[in-house]
Parts: structure tokens; C-alpha cells; sequence
């Protein structure tokens, strides 16, 4: 019995210990199955971490170079244009958001305030909620200036969500019509205080203001945004506006920038009221160069057609304007669109009586029943054209005692195979007060 215990017990050990060794196997097996996982995924960790070295390694070693003043202001432009957009509008935000650098000291411009990326400025939050390749932002200047356009097209299509309001018939052309999406691009979040950070209302600076400013600045046309109307804003989370429409009557400046071949135009520009004659001209000039010497200065309000253009050779990057080649009567080169402007129908009133025939050097003197605002009397309110649509550069001067205003021509004759209007639009009395209607009067010489 006891030998026999002794076998069942050592039997029993043995099965025991063989139960074990099959345990202790698998369990081997298992340990092995974890460490091999383990050093699978330490593999892939350190594979991530290699592929993250090498990727930062190359971007040490990539070398981003901005494209050149001339190839940015034709890229800006064409962009621009593809999508329906002033080219003025676009180019000023790439001002505003980077001083238009894609690179700055060979790598991607990044803002340390709020992780904007290149010449847009496209922040991390775009890039997740629009699904923006980050990498291609950073290197690629061309898809970073298409997702500022998308941001900016969906912020101008908010009005038919009724997130900002529709200007007038929301005319694309007009400069001022993209008043609320520029607002609405740089966002319509409020301060600490409560206060919407563009409300025009409360801010003596906005983005949509500075915006405007720069298109005055570089491409020299001037907006109406200062007399931007009133419009309600409700300041809650974010500001929101109660009306639906905003009736904006001088959202009226369109683009000079998106002429096209056969279009007519008229040289006008606007400078500062201590220009305001010695500068009454646009530059026309041989070759579509800036940089080309001997122009020959156009007087204003003359009729010219786009042949064809844009051109961009230019090598002040702050010049946001572009060349057309034009036509008129007895002239023809390249202008820059700073010089140019749609031609706009407009009634003027007759002068109540007909004067006829008169001399070649004949000075007009034109009186007032009250005293004028000096600045608004100008070759840009006062002028002269002749029956083939040129403009006549004269001499515009107000004598504040009588309250005259006088005109004569500056450099030419008037000639004697011409008809001639004189034209008065937009002069106003010292109180601010614009005349009932615009004047004209025909004359011509004997």
C-alpha cells in the first residue's frame, strides 16, 4: 500500500510536473508572442521617430525662395481673376497677412501669435476644419494662396446664410461690396470686453478698414469705406447682424484690375488734394515696364479701349497694379490700371443758356452762391473733354472772395475742328452741401 502510495504519488508529481512544463511552455510562448509584439511596435516607434527625424532633417535642408516681385504680382492676379475675385482685394490681404512672403529666411513663414502659414497666413484651425494639406501650405505658395481663396469665397458666400449682410446687389466688380467677407476672413469674434474686434462702430482700426487702406495705397484706388452706412450688430459670442441687406449707395468703386480686351475705360485717377492738377494725367508709356523711361502723360476723362493685358513687369513689390495695353483717339501704349476706370453713365443737367463759338484761349468763369470747399474744386471735378473723347488737361482755380471758379486750358489751345463740354461733378459748398445735379456745357470755337 505504501509503495504503491508512493508511486500514485510520485506519479501524480510527475503528471504535475509535466502539466506544468506544457503550462510553463505556452506561457514561454506567450512571453515571447508579447516581446516580439513589443519590439514590433518599439520598431514602428522608432521607424515613426526615424521618419520624423528624416523629415525634420529635410526640412532644415529645404530652402524656400519667394517668387519675384514681377512673378508674385502675376500669380496674385491670375488667381484672382480665375476665381472672380479683385485682384486688389486678394493682394492686399497676402499685404496684410505676411507683407506677401511665402518664406522668411529660406523657411515658411509662421506667425507666433496664432500659427499662421505663409503668404496667407492659414491658421491651424483652417487647416483642420478644411482639410489642408500642412506640408503643401508650408512649401507650396501656389496651394497657399488657394486656401486663403476658398476661406475668402466661403466667408462671401456667408450672406446667403444670412451670417453677414448682402450689399446692394452684391456685384462682385465692386470693391466695397466685399466689405463684410473681409470682416468675416479675419473673424467676427469679440475682446475681453465684449466688443467685436472689427466693429467699425467701436474700433478706430479694423482689418476690413486696413484692407481698404492698402488698396489705396498699392493699387491706388480710393473706396468709399468711410462712408460706410450704419448697420446694427449685435455683440454676442460673436457679432451678428439683425438685417439681412445693407442698402449701401456709394459701393460704387469697381475694379480696376479685371479689364478684359474690347472693354472701354477712362484714364482718372485719384490723388492727394495737393496733386490734385499737377498730376490730372495718366502715364502712357511704349513698352509694359514701369521701369521704361520717357511716358508721355494722358489728361484725364480721355476715352480709351483695353487692347489687351494684364501685363506685370515691376520691380516695387508695394505696386499692386498692373499694365493693359490701350487705344484712343490718336494714341496708343500700355497704362497702368492705377490710371484707368469704368465708364460710368451719368446724366448731367444742360447749362440753362447755349454759348456758341468762342476763341481758342477762352478762360471759363463760373460762379456760386455760396462759398465752396476748396479741396473738392480740382481737375477731377472740374474738366474739359472734346467730341472724340479725349480729356483736355486745364487749369482749375477758386477765388474765395467772389466764389468763382475759373478754367482755362494748360498746355494746348482749344482746336478749332472740336466740340467741347465743360463737365462739373462733385464740387461742394464749405458746408458740405453737393450740387442738386451735375453741369455740362457745350462750346465750341470759332
Amino acid at each position: 500500500m505504501f509503495k504503491k502510495l508512493i508511486v500514485i504519488c510520485l506519479f501524480t508529481s510527475s503528471l504535475l510536473f509535466t502539466q506544468q512544463s506544457v503550462f510553463a511552455e505556452e506561457i514561454d510562448e506567450s512571453i515571447i508572442e508579447e516581446d516580439e509584439l513589443k519590439k514590433s511596435e518599439a520598431l514602428v516607434d522608432d521607424s515613426e521617430a526615424e521618419e520624423e527625424l528624416v523629415k525634420s532633417a529635410q526640412e532644415e535642408e529645404r530652402v524656400g525662395v519667394n517668387p519675384s516681385e514681377t512673378e508674385l504680382r502675376q500669380m496674385l492676379t491670375e488667381k484672382a481673376l480665375e476665381h472672380g475675385i479683385p485682384p486688389e482685394i486678394l493682394k492686399a490681404i497676402a499685404e496684410k497677412e505676411s507683407q506677401s512672403k511665402q518664406f522668411e529666411n529660406g523657411k515658411p513663414k509662421i506667425s507666433v501669435i496664432d500659427g499662421g502659414i505663409g503668404i496667407m497666413q492659414i491658421t491651424p484651425s483652417r487647416i483642420e476644419e478644411n482639410r489642408f494639406d500642412e506640408d503643401r501650405l508650408k512649401y507650396d505658395i501656389e496651394c497657399n494662396i488657394e486656401a486663403g481663396i476658398d476661406i475668402l469665397l466661403e466667408r462671401w458666400n456667408d450672406f446667403s446664410g444670412g451670417i453677414i449682410p448682402r450689399i446692394n446687389a452684391m456685384d462682385p466688380m465692386i470693391l466695397e461690396n466685399w466689405y463684410f467677407a473681409l470682416m468675416a476672413y479675419n473673424g467676427l469674434g469679440l475682446d475681453g470686453e465684449g466688443i467685436g474686434y472689427n466693429n467699425p462702430f467701436s474700433r478706430v482700426s479694423t482689418y476690413q478698414g486696413q484692407i481698404y487702406n492698402i488698396i489705396r495705397s498699392n493699387s491706388y484706388v480710393q473706396t468709399n469705406v468711410s462712408q460706410v452706412p450704419f448697420f446694427e450688430i449685435i455683440e454676442s459670442r460673436i457679432m451678428k447682424f439683425p438685417s439681412p441687406e445693407l442698402n449701401w449707395p456709394d459701393a460704387i468703386t469697381y475694379s480696376t484690375q479685371m479689364f478684359d480686351a474690347g472693354n472701354r475705360a477712362m484714364i482718372l485717377n485719384e490723388l492727394e488734394p495737393d496733386d490734385k492738377d499737377d498730376y490730372a494725367y495718366g502715364n502712357l508709356r511704349s513698352v509694359p515696364d514701369m521701369q521704361s523711361g520717357n511716358p508721355k502723360g494722358i489728361p484725364l476723362y480721355t476715352e480709351v479701349e483695353i487692347i489687351s493685358g494684364p501685363y506685370y513687369q515691376d520691380t516695387n513689390r508695394n505696386n499692386h497694379y498692373i499694365q493693359y495695353e490701350v487705344q484712343g483717339d490718336n494714341i496708343s501704349g500700355f497704362m497702368t490700371s492705377s490710371n484707368l476706370r469704368h465708364l460710368k453713365e451719368k446724366e448731367f443737367a444742360p447749362w440753362e443758356k447755349e454759348m456758341g463759338a468762342v476763341d481758342q484761349e477762352k478762360q471759363w468763369t463760373i460762379a456760386f452762391n455760396q462759398p465752396l470747399n476748396e479741396e473738392t474744386v480740382q481737375a477731377r471735378t472740374v474738366y474739359v473733354r472734346d467730341d472724340r473723347g479725349n480729356g483736355v488737361r486745364g487749369t482749375v482755380t477758386y477765388n474765395q472772395e467772389d466764389m468763382t471758379i475759373t478754367v482755362k486750358p494748360r498746355e494746348e489751345l482749344y482746336k478749332t475742328d472740336r466740340a467741347y463740354t465743360l463737365h462739373i461733378d462733385g464740387v461742394e459748398s464749405a458746408e458740405g452741401e453737393v450740387l442738386e445735379s451735375a453741369i455740362q456745357m457745350d462750346f465750341s470755337i470759332q
